[in-house]
């Protein structure tokens, strides 16, 4: 009998059995994805985050855990990270050791992270304006490539900064940003943060505030003046805070308390050399309630758990596929004892013993080979679908 012949019976006979084929060749198609697609996911996660965090010679934040500084000050994170005051630092400026950006990530405007920073920042990321211009009042921003792609926002047009919950008693309200620029795409986290001055996010967080002139308010939005100081005017709750920064509001719009006690979520450091960098982390040291991360160490260290969970994980799925693979030559054989009066046919009318193996293999080799397709199939969606995944994880 030809190789057409067993090709022939061979597939008739996998089409006739269908639901037994069917799964055992996605239990096949499983067990050689699971690994594969393992290793594809971290070695493109790994190659994205240390890419970034080389960028990034050093990070200074709160005392707290490491890989959370490392995650707010690259992608914007905003889990509940310890903030620290933005004169931290004050002083550092002066030496001329390093390049210092600070950021503050707490806030989200329609799901997208709002970065309050200085102009240095995109200046120094190399990221260019692809129409508009930068952010240089209060109130405006720019947006990253994938924020504007994703809401359709642009030059001209305004967003509402989303309230950290649904009722603020805080009597802070939503601030309106009006978009100015649009940035060019980067392929990374900053495409999709929007990007303000520090004293935008400052006013988000109530720490600035505008509202009508105190001498022009109603007798019964004030208050009495506290005895001793019956020149000053206080006013009531019910005098309500301006939620857009104008030409003709932005006069009114100003801070309480110490600048420098205002929080920052991380400051990037980008000393000139070597012996600065070194410098730098020695004076930072002193402060017990900061800490200098070198994000490149962090990412590193981070992957080398994860690769310890990765061979914990390989070593599942190696079992697993030994399981699968004792299950299908069960299969097999339970099927070549129910196949015995088919064979005895094939026999009385002269196809050979070594032909009725080689029914069998090919059998098992379409079953086997096509567990593998559907496995490259579903490693080419994953792999295409990789960025995506990271974008909505980070």
């Amino acid at each position: 009998m030809n190789l057409s012949a067993v090709a022939f019976l061979g597939i008739r006979h996998l089409k006739k059995h269908r639901f037994k084929t069917a799964l055992l060749t996605l239990a096949l198609g499983l067990v050689f994805f699971l690994p594969f697609a393992l290793r594809s996911s971290l070695s493109f996660l790994e190659t994205q985050l240390k890419s970034r965090a080389a960028l990034t010679p050093l990070l200074i934040g709160a005392a707290g855990s490491e890989l959370e500084l490392a995650f707010a000050g690259l992608y914007f994170s905003a889990a509940d990270l310890p903030l620290t005051r933005y004169g931290a630092i004050d002083g550092m400026d002066a030496t001329s050791r390093a390049t210092i950006l600070p950021t503050l990530s707490c806030f989200e405007a329609q799901g997208h992270p709002i970065v309050g920073t200085t102009l240095n920042y995109l200046k120094h990321r190399g990221i260019d304006l692809d129409a508009g211009r930068s952010f240089a009042l209060l109130g405006e921003c720019v947006l990253g490539a994938q924020v504007a792609e994703e809401t359709g926002l642009g030059v001209g047009d305004s967003l509402f900064s989303s309230p950290e919950t649904l009722f603020d008693l805080t009597g802070v309200y939503p601030l309106k940003m009006h978009i100015v620029g649009v940035l060019e795409k980067t392929g990374e986290a900053d495409d999709r943060a929007i990007f303000t001055d520090l004293k935008t996010t400052w006013i988000i967080a109530g720490l600035g505030h505008g509202h009508v002139e105190a001498s022009s308010t109603e007798a019964s939005a004030r208050l009495s003046a506290p005895e001793g100081d019956e020149g000053s005017i206080q006013l009531n709750a019910s005098v309500q805070e301006y939620q857009e920064i104008t030409p003709e509001t932005a006069a009114s719009f100003h801070f309480h308390g110490d600048k420098r006690d205002y929080p920052i979520s991380a400051f990037l450091l980008f000393p000139k050399d070597a012996r600065e960098r070194a410098l730098t982390r020695a004076e930072i040291a002193k402060d017990p309630s900061l800490q200098t991360i070198v994000p490149a160490e962090v990412m590193s260290t981070f992957f080398a758990t994860v690769f310890q969970l990765e061979r914990f994980f390989l070593l599942i799925f190696s079992a697993l596929a030994v399981i699968m693979l004792m299950l299908a030559l069960l299969i097999f054989r339970l099927s070549l004892q129910a196949r015995r009066d088919e064979f005895a046919n094939l026999a009385l009318i002269g196809v050979s013993k070594e032909d009725r193996i080689g029914l069998t293999l090919f059998e098992g080799l379409v079953v086997v080979l096509s567990g593998a397709l559907i496995a490259a199939v579903c490693l080419g969606i994953l792999q295409a679908a990789l960025p995506l995944i990271l974008r909505a994880l980070l």
